[in-house]
């Protein structure tokens, strides 16, 4: 059993259809609830992908409720409805040996599972029965809460690599409403059942969702079936628009002392900076300058834990960092330096023969900018499902980022450079082991 994601083979990304002929487009159509519904029916595999995605994330919490869409998203996947009954994560695991994902991002919940072409009429209607009426019950919650404190203290205290990076990005990205990414202890554990349950009738629906299936099924009788079970949900409220960030107050540093839960964790080092929009003229440039960095990567060493440059333009476009282990006898402003030097050289450097089609192949899988076969694909189909999904609720035009990395100039990257990748705009966080 395998928390998936979205990353491919190298020789994926450098993959193209070559003599094969080009992959169908998705075939994608809307209910009348407004339920929007992706097919992808593929060959060379006999698995199917299931993908809910909800227009709903943690930047939706509302004020003294950071936490609250991803607890609902622990609660989703572990709470009765239908005829499946409660379980726990490792209950939900077991169900899933080939691959699931349950995750929150800043606008988004993504639930997810990989199985069998054979069950994929079971898990249709499981999937619609959680969309029309999840029975969370306080044992639910009384299960999920400790589970979701302890992701907490992984993200911000007990792992260094991962604690700078989240804390280096929080202060790039700052949550509304005195908010965190993944939510506030003390907020979520003051969160009662009728809140939860509240929220997952209004918004948790059709009308914020959009369901992707890619893999081994036959088209005309999945959009049958999606059709039958799905369309008798009520739409649900639109989900407001979040609250704005507030202003980062940039350029920031801090060290920060926290016990580790691994014994020998050694103390590491973060920066973080906040990536442009996607629709933004500097995005292609920022992505060619993020292609250079994760190139360059190994020469920090290896970060246990986390990569060493880590941007997911999917998962978490809002920002990109640099993380690394501090060397023996370094002090903090010099690990600081050591990583700022690192992405100065990454982003002088005019534009070389090869960025641009480096740039498009490390980027490939996220956003469809090259022809990869079926075949490859295969290898992969939760990406897949889960990259038309979110490119759809994102609104990335992948011909149009195409054609933009492809004429990226220097002037463009010093752009880049200058305005994303400054000293001024940085974020340092040093995390040493109590």
């Amino acid at each position: 059993m395998r928390r998936l994601t979205l990353a491919l083979a190298a020789a994926m990304l450098l993959a193209g259809c070559g003599a094969t002929p080009p992959p169908q487009p998705p075939e994608a159509f809307t209910l009348d609830n407004g339920l929007t519904v992706m097919l992808r029916p593929m060959q060379d595999t006999e698995k199917v992908a299931l993908v809910v995605l909800y227009a709903v994330g943690g930047l939706h919490d509302p004020k003294g409720q950071s936490g609250l869409a991803h607890l609902i998203e622990h609660c989703y996947v572990t709470a009765a409805a239908g005829s499946t009954p409660q379980c726990d994560m490792q209950g939900f695991m077991a169900r899933y040996p080939d691959g699931w994902n349950a995750q929150t991002g800043d606008d988004y919940t993504v639930i997810a599972a990989v199985f069998g072409r054979e069950a994929l009429d079971r898990e249709l209607h499981d999937a619609a029965a959680r969309m029309k009426h999840l029975r969370v019950l306080e044992s639910d919650l009384a299960r999920e809460k400790p589970r979701l404190f302890a992701e907490l203290r992984n993200m911000y205290a007990s792992l260094p690599h991962l604690a700078a990076g989240n804390l280096a990005r929080e202060k790039v990205c700052p949550s509304p409403h005195d908010g965190r990414r993944g939510g506030v202890a003390d907020h979520v554990n003051a969160l009662q059942i009728a809140t939860v349950q509240q929220r997952l009738e209004r918004y948790y629906k059709p009308k914020n969702a959009t369901l992707v299936l890619a893999g081994a099924f036959d088209a005309a009788a999945a959009r049958t079936a999606v059709e039958t079970l799905f369309s008798p949900i009520p739409s649900g409220e639109v989900v407001p628009k979040p609250a704005s960030r507030p202003k980062a107050k940039l350029p920031a540093t801090e060290t920060v002392r926290a016990m580790p839960v691994q014994a020998g964790a050694g103390p590491a080092v973060a920066l973080a900076y906040a990536a442009p929009a996607v629709d933004s003229r500097l995005y292609a440039p920022f992505l060619v300058l993020v292609a250079r960095l994760w190139n360059r990567a190994g020469t920090l060493g290896a970060a246990p834990g986390r990569m060493p440059v880590h941007y997911a333009p999917l998962d978490d476009p809002a920002a990109v960092s640099v993380c690394a282990a501090m060397t023996a006898g370094e002090e903090p402003d010099q690990a600081v330096a050591r990583l700022e030097a690192f992405v100065a050289e990454a982003a002088k450097a005019e534009l070389a023969t090869s960025d641009r089609m480096v740039t498009l192949q490390t980027f490939n899988f996220a956003f469809g900018l090259l022809c990869v076969p079926d075949q490859m694909l295969a290898q992969n189909i939760y990406g897949v499902a889960f990259g038309m999904g979110r490119r759809a609720q994102m609104g990335v035009d992948s011909a149009a980022l195409k054609q933009a990395i492809e004429t990226v100039t220097t002037d463009d990257l010093r752009r880049a450079a200058e305005t994303v990748f400054s000293e001024k705009v940085r974020a340092a966080v040093v995390v040493i082991p109590q």
